[in-house]
Parts: structure tokens; C-alpha cells; sequence
């Protein structure tokens, strides 16, 4: 039940990202609320108080891996939403996905330059966010049409598309554990989470809910 409503939560973001930036919804507050829902770029907007129409979503989800950790990146993320679709054609297909290895620096790595250099104004944080690079992704099919010219910045997100499409059959959401420097956020708050999922009494630490962890969250088993 709650997988099932989980997925449904997470097909609802990925159209709604869709028809937002295709221009498919007849009216401008699905755009504003989509908008207040791409946190690292919201959140540019902070230091000239530029804040999105829908500013108190924004809030909650800053807040919410204080009391449920990763809900955002399990739930809501279109990003995660493909990976997960991969992954689930990658077993059917019977792929052998490597198992999540140990923490990576690159992750550390990418949430700092991130969020370095979204604090000092540079708009260079675009190019680790997963929302804008999600809409380049999308962007590449304004090709098709002639809508704009193969330039650096389309080829960089012809790379991470292809990258988020298949990576993920041998590695389930790699981006989301690897590069994704929102996600580092979550996760570094989620350990103080009011809610989050525990072990039990009978927990041997046998380490398998740690390995198993797609997005490497699980410190011990």
C-alpha cells in the first residue's frame, strides 16, 4: 500500500515537471508551486529575498528530513523517479546491478562545490542541481524541432541524461548516492530525523540494509 502510493507520488512530480515545462498546464500555479519544489534554485533566489509564490513549501521541504528524513528524494524527486523506472527495467531484463559501494568523496566533493557556489551567487550550482538538469534533459527534445542550437550546455545534458537512463541498470540510483548534492543535504540532516526507520532489537549488524541502501544512507547495519 504505502509503496504503491509512494510510486504514485513520484509519477504525479515526474508529469507535472513534464507538462510544466513543455507549457502543457492551462495555468501558471502548477509552474510556481514545480518551481518552489526545486530547492537548490528556490533557494538562490534567498540571498536577494527573491523567494518563490510558494515559499512555505520551500520551507517544508528544507524541514522535513528533520522529522522524516530522505521523504523528498523517496517520494517526490522526478530525478530519482527515472532511476527507479531504470532500475526496475534493469531487473527485469534480468541485469546483474552492482550492489552500492562504500561512501564516495565525489559525493562530499559535489555537495560542497554545490552549495559553494550557489552561497556566492555563482550560477554555476546549476550544473550539479538535478532539477536543472533535469530540464536540460528535456530540453534536448526542443531539438528535434529546431527549437535551439546543439551547444555546450545541451551537450552536458545529453551526458547526464544518457548517464541517468543507464547507469542505473547496473547501478540503482547512482546520481541520487554519488553526485546529487540536494540529496548529501538530506542525508546529512536525516540522522537527527524524529521519524525515520530504526532497527529493532533482534538487528545482529550484520551490515545488509546498509550495503543494500541504493542511496547509501544506512550507516550501519
Amino acid at each position: 500500500m504505502i509503496r504503491d502510493l509512494r510510486l504514485s507520488s513520484q509519477a504525479a512530480s515526474f508529469i507535472l515537471s513534464l507538462s510544466v515545462f513543455f507549457g502543457l498546464a492551462p495555468w501558471p500555479r502548477p509552474a510556481a508551486f514545480q518551481s518552489a519544489t526545486q530547492v537548490m534554485p528556490a533557494l538562490s533566489g534567498a540571498r536577494s529575498l527573491d523567494l518563490p509564490a510558494f515559499w512555505p513549501i520551500l520551507v517544508l521541504l528544507v524541514l522535513l528530513p528533520w522529522l522524516c528524513g530522505r521523504l523528498y528524494c523517496s517520494w517526490y524527486c522526478p530525478v530519482g523517479f527515472l532511476q527507479d523506472a531504470v532500475a526496475r527495467v534493469s531487473s527485469a531484463l534480468r541485469f546483474r546491478a552492482r550492489a552500492p559501494g562504500g561512501r564516495s568523496a565525489i559525493r562530499y566533493f559535489s555537495f560542497g562545490l554545490a552549495w559553494i557556489l550557489l552561497l556566492s551567487g555563482s550560477a554555476a550550482f546549476h550544473f550539479l542541481d538535478h532539477s536543472s538538469n533535469l530540464g536540460r534533459v528535456y530540453g534536448l527534445f526542443g531539438l528535434a524541432w529546431g527549437a535551439r542550437v546543439f551547444d555546450a550546455v545541451s551537450a552536458y545534458g545529453l551526458v547526464f541524461g544518457l548517464a541517468v537512463l543507464a547507469l542505473p541498470l547496473w547501478r540503482p540510483r547512482w546520481f541520487c548516492a554519488t553526485l546529487c548534492p540536494t540529496g548529501c543535504l538530506f542525508m546529512l540532516m536525516r540522522g537527527r530525523a524524529l521519524f525515520k526507520t530504526r532497527t529493532g532489537p533482534g538487528c545482529n549488524a550484520c551490515g545488509a540494509c546498509s550495503r543494500a541502501c541504493p542511496v547509501l544512507c544506512v550507516d550501519n547495519g
